[in-house]
This record gives C-alpha cells, structure tokens and sequence, in this order.
C-alpha cells in the first residue's frame, strides 16, 4: 500500500514539475515574441502596424531603428536559450540572464507602454537563478568526487579467488561466493545511481528522492548527491561524502537556502557505518585488509571496520541461501540538533544482478529508537558500475541513468577470462 501511495505522489509531483515548466517556457516564449514585435513596431513593418512604443527620450530615425535591433536580439536571446534549456545545457541560464538585463533596460526605456514587462523579467528571473545555484552546487560535489579519486593509489586490481575468502566466517565465504565475485577483479570504484523516497520524521510525508554515489574501495570513501522533491516544488540538494576519515554533510533548500553543513566526531562515526554497510553493494570490499570479521552464529557475523582503530562496526544477518538480509550496528543519528548514538538499521528487501555481480539493491533503513521504530528511507539502486585499473577485466553495468524513473536497461553480460593474482 505504502509502495502504491509512493508511486501515486510521485506521479502527481512528475505531473506538477512539468507543468511549471511548461508555464516558464511558454512565457520564455511569449516575452520573445512580444520583443519581436516591438523590433518589428520600431521598424515600422507590416506585422505590427499598431506596435507603436514610445520611448522615455527623443530617439531620431536611426537610434529608434539601433533601438529595434536590440528589441530583436533579446527576441533572439530568449528564444535560443529556451532551446539550450530543452538541450540541458548548463549554460542555459548565462544567456537568459544576459537577455533579461538588456530586456528590462529596454523596458525602462519605454516604461509608459512596457513597463508591464517587468513583471515578466522577475518571473522568468527565477529559474534562472535556481539553475545558477544548481550549477554552483554542483561545482561543488563535484570538486568531492575529484578529490575523492585523486586520492586513491593507482595500484593493480587483484583477481578474487578461494583463497581469498578461506579464513572469513563461514557464512561471509557463501555470501561471496553467491555474489559471484569469484573470478572477477576487485574492482577500486563502484560508481552507483539511486532512487526512492524518504522522511525526516514519523509523522511526515514521503518525498521522492534520486542520487548518485561514488565509492572508493583500496581505502574507504564516497561522495553522495541526492536531490529531494516534495509535493510542493520544494526541492532540497545534498551531498553527504567520506574523505581522508572524515565526514561531512552539506544540505540547502533549492540549492540556496543552507540547512546543514555538518562535520565532527559524530558526522565521521556514521559515514564510517555507512560505508561498512554499504559494502553489500561491492562485496568484494568484505575482503579489505582494514575489515575484520568475527564469527557469531551460522546465520551472523560481525564486521569491523578499522582506521588505525576500531571505528565502526555492525552485525550482518544472512538467510540459509547465503544472501544478506540484514545490517544493524550503533550510529550517531541527528535527533532535535542532538546526536544520540541509537541502532541503525537497514532491510534487504530485493536482490539483482549487475553484470553477472549478485547484490542486495532494494533495502529500507530504520532508525531503532525507544519511542518505536522509525522508518526513514526507501531505496533501490538502479545502475552500477564496476571500474578496474586493469581495463581489460573491467565490469561494467548498462549505461548510467541520470533521469528520474528512467529504466535502465542492462547490456549484455561481457564474460572475461580472468587470471589469478
């Protein structure tokens, strides 16, 4: 029930996105229009006889004609950069704001009969800002995702073998093995999209939400963006990252307004969790030497996760198939701007394969608290890839989706006659 009232809202804030930019590229297109005829009205041609604008200072013949060409290559402006908006071209709005100085100057310049257009200028005025902020934001994540690569060893990439995987737990050793990772190259980055939806508390609605995610796996480290839409319009952008041992997360509201910008103790406790969770999505990290597995019950083990220290650490659970249903381990939760370390929990809800790379993909995460249980986040990894240093032998996905709810559609599975390290 909970999946069709997700689908439905989700559907319904699909519908009202197009629509609102249906509205601001109609009136993108209007307002070039409308400047056209006044380039035509200055002219004097045919189209627009009775477009006769009166300009604030006496312009002879030639300065009135001078004044209609720049009416025209505003017209022009305005409707190249809609089309550089259907083309997604980030610099969209570079164009469009340049279109709007030089617009609302010729308003001015006519303010008796064209002065109505200013409220055109400051409506349109707003997209393109929230683009500008969009950009500037993500500059920002990705200078992360850069730094995060850079700093990775470029070392050759191990073939998995049994050997590898003879001292872990039992139950670790059937996972991987189901995962089909034997034979295949561990590969040094994972490079993942997302989607679902999630809450910030019990009582409030779910928002949908798309993201993509780089992991690193020869020392520990990812960097995170999410984009969140609620029903209103209201969009949030974050970017939670693990680099160098420390976390940090950074949040705005329509990529302007900061809600968050968290790092400390606590913030580099819970992306040390994550990452160790996470690695359910590369199986071939369980084998890291800064992981450590303890043996508890045919169907558990523990993982800790080491950085001269113990860091984090939690407790996998398995199903007699050997697949992973389950992680739970102590994580510092943000509760009314307070960290508290509560259990942190994640259900594996459904599995796929990626190429032949058998992973837990679908999973609900729940915070254990004593007032009750509260589930907070829904996802599903939609596309994956697998890059190694040896290119020969890389694992690759099909082709990465940026588009919210787009399919993805697999490529045929590329087998590779791998040798042992």
């Amino acid at each position: 029930m909970l999946s069709i009232t997700f689908n439905a809202r989700s559907g319904l804030i699909q519908l009202k996105i197009k629509m609102m930019r249906f509205i601001f590229n109609f009136l993108f297109f209007i307002h070039g229009l409308v400047h056209f005829l006044a380039f035509a009205g200055e002219w004097k041609l045919p189209i627009a006889k009775s477009f006769d604008g009166r300009a604030m200072i006496s312009l002879s013949t030639f300065g009135s004609k001078a004044v209609g060409l720049g009416w025209l290559l505003t017209s022009i402006g305005l409707m190249f950069s809609l089309y550089l908006y259907y083309q997604k071209k980030q610099w969209w709005w570079t164009l469009s704001a340049c279109c709007l100085v030089i617009s609302q100057s010729l308003i001015i310049l006519y303010w008796n009969d064209a002065k109505y257009g200013t409220a055109i200028n400051i409506v349109l005025l707003i997209p393109v800002l929230l683009s500008y902020f969009q950009q500037q934001f993500d500059r920002r994540v990705d200078h992360e995702i850069k730094s995060l690569l850079s700093a990775q060893p470029n070392t050759s990439s191990p073939t998995v073998t049994l050997n590898h995987i003879q001292y872990l737990p039992p139950v670790v050793q059937k996972w991987l093995i189901r995962s089909n990772i034997i034979g295949k190259v561990k590969p040094p980055l994972v490079h993942l999209y997302q989607k679902g939806m999630m809450r910030s508390k019990p009582q409030a609605s779910w928002m949908k939400m798309d993201a993509e995610q780089f992991i690193t796996t020869d020392t520990p480290g990812f960097v995170w963006k999410t984009t969140i839409n609620s029903d209103n319009f209201f969009t949030i952008s974050g970017c939670d990252k693990l680099t160098n041992g420390h976390g940090n997360m950074f949040i705005k509201a329509m990529n302007v307004i900061p809600i968050a910008n968290s790092q400390g103790k606590e913030i580099d406790q819970g992306t040390w969790m994550r990452y160790l969770a996470e690695i359910m999505w590369c199986p071939s990290v369980a084998l890291s030497e800064f992981i450590r597995w303890e043996y508890v019950s045919d169907a558990s083990a523990r993982a800790i996760l080491q950085n001269g220290k113990d860091v984090a650490s939690g407790l996998f659970s398995f199903d007699k198939n050997g697949d992973v249903v389950g992680f739970e381990g102590k994580r510092y939760g943000d509760f009314n701007d307070l960290f508290i370390l509560e259990t942190w929990s994640i259900r594996v809800t459904g599995y796929r394969e990626f190429n032949g790379i058998r992973i837990a993909n679908k999973s609900e995460v729940t915070w254990k608290l004593k007032q009750g249980d509260f589930t907070w986040l829904k996802m599903e990894v939609t596309a994956i890839e697998y890059t190694s240093n040896n290119s020969s032998q890389a694992i690759s996905s099909a082709p990465l989706i940026k588009e919210a709810n787009k399919t993805v559609t697999e490529e045929n599975k590329k087998h590779f006659q791998l040798e042992h390290s």
